[in-house]
């Protein structure tokens, strides 16, 4: 009976879409403003970003997924952050493991700013229901794209993504100055 239900726990994973990722633009509108303390000790918002795109990447160290794409979050900041793109890996481990997620990030040379969102609050207010969840933020604060699920299956989409929302900001700026 045991392996019965397993069995049929499983079919009913795969047959979800639990391994693929979904493109989805869940939300429009500006960033919330309220703070986060950073694995480094600092507070910050999302608004203090205004100005520069972001990738903000909502991640646990227990969620196989999110391990497996930071390789391609870390491609993405190299080829993107000379034009200006920030990249903020949210962790939403709970406050108890603090010192694992000081360990994961060391032993995988993450470099990006580590927010801390134990209790899910701005993972909630962009309406996350599963990790890995990854937005791209504009330089004015506003929700271009969701992706909900892991990042490979979508390279190409977030490429062209970025490349537009980073076209179009370089674009805006030299009309203004």
């Amino acid at each position: 009976m045991t392996k019965r239900f397993y069995l049929i726990a499983v079919v009913f994973l795969l047959l979800s879409g639990a391994d693929r990722a979904t493109p989805l633009i869940l939300l429009q509108g500006s960033v919330p403003g309220y703070k986060l303390k950073t694995l480094a000790g600092n507070k910050i918002s999302l608004k203090e970003y205004r100005g520069s795109p972001l990738l903000v990447n909502f991640w646990a160290t227990w969620c196989v997924p999110c391990r497996k794409e930071f390789p391609i979050i870390k491609e993405i900041e190299n080829k993107f952050s000379k034009d200006g793109l920030v990249v903020l890996a949210v962790n939403v481990d709970d406050t108890r493991t603090i010192s694992g997620v000081r360990a994961f990030v060391s032993a995988h040379s993450l470099e990006f700013i580590i927010p801390l969102d134990p209790n899910r609050k701005l993972f909630n207010n962009f309406r996350g229901s599963s990790l890995p969840l990854t937005l791209l933020i504009d330089a004015s604060g506003n929700v271009v794209r969701t992706y909900s699920g892991f990042l490979g299956l979508w390279e190409e989409d977030i490429y062209r993504q970025l490349t537009e929302m980073l076209t179009s900001g370089s674009s805006q700026k030299s009309e203004i100055e």
